[in-house]
């Protein structure tokens, strides 16, 4: 199949060319060096649509040349590899950003937020986004969590942007973390997996 494409009757069409993934679409490491491209958009998460195309992308993407000139800045020393050799707070950066581009023409818009998604879909104008929000939640020293009786917190949402203007129009709070990928739409309703074992239905 490779970059093939069909339509609704298996017809071989042609245009829109292929969404791509470095190391497969289940892939959920979020490691900066992987992630999906395709439309003229990269990230760890893409969606098209006829407003445009959309993704999330890592911080640590593209961080290493961002900093290039500010080592004594961020106390990097030697090869640009070693990003941190001296470990503060404020040189991790949280969150990630979201970025829409319509059409050919360019326009669009682009945001940083503090929010890690791990589910996107676009929807009648509405950009849906399942995740936590982000924060540096270790001793940058040890290694150890901030607070010991909660390792890894994660305060699970639902959030919902309009896909014109990247405006905040809704969240919604949920009771685990989304699986990777794990939301679908249909009718007027959301539905998530989440990685307690429920599948939850949202809409009116």
């Amino acid at each position: 199949m490779r970059q093939l494409r069909f339509d609704k009757e298996l017809a071989k069409g042609r245009g829109g060319g292929p969404l791509v993934a470095t190391t497969g679409l289940l892939e959920n490491s979020w490691f900066h060096r992987m992630g999906w491209h395709g439309m003229g958009a990269k990230g760890q998460l893409i969606v098209f649509g006829q407003s445009g195309s959309f993704s999330v992308i890592n911080p640590y993407t593209g961080l290493k040349q961002r900093r290039r000139g500010q080592f004594k800045e961020f106390n990097q020393v030697g090869h640009l590899h070693q990003k941190f050799t001296r470990y503060r707070e404020e040189y991790f950066p949280v969150g990630t950003t979201i970025t829409c581009k319509k059409g050919r023409d360019g326009g669009g818009w682009s945001k940083d937020v503090d929010f890690q998604p791990r589910a996107m879909l676009l929807a009648r104008g509405k950009l849906c986004l399942a995740g936590w929000t982000d924060a540096v939640v270790i001793e940058p020293k040890t290694g150890r969590p901030k607070d010991p009786s909660r390792p890894d917190p994660h305060d699970a949402y639902l959030r919902v942007y309009s896909a014109g203007s990247g405006e905040l129009l809704a969240q919604t709070e949920l009771e685990a973390e989304p699986v990777f990928d794990g939301m679908a739409a249909a009718g007027t309703r959301l539905f998530l997996s989440l990685n307690n074992g429920r599948l939850v239905c949202l809409g009116p």
